[in-house]
């Protein structure tokens, strides 16, 4: 990992609920110096599901949120009239 990314974060702002690329003060909270990344991340991760759903047929993706499970899926608009 290069040295100019090793303290580097992807932080989710609680208020204006921004991704931000970011270092952590010691505080806890976001340094001053922060970029706004939301259109950035969400454009990768639409590309790698995408991806994983030409290799693979379809794309799923699950992970526990406060105790619930929250699932995103990538479905071709051939299959959307399905669910």
């Amino acid at each position: 990992m290069s040295e100019v990314y090793k303290n580097m974060v992807i932080a989710n702002a609680a208020i204006s609920n921004d991704i931000y690329l970011t270092t952590i003060n010691k505080d806890g909270m976001m340094s001053l110096k922060r970029k706004v990344i939301t259109e950035d991340v969400l454009r990768a991760t639409v590309q790698n599901m995408q991806k994983d759903t030409e290799r693979n047929g379809r794309a799923i993706y699950s992970w526990d949120a406060s105790g619930k499970i929250v699932t995103l899926a990538f479905i071709p608009d051939e299959l959307r009239v399905q669910f």
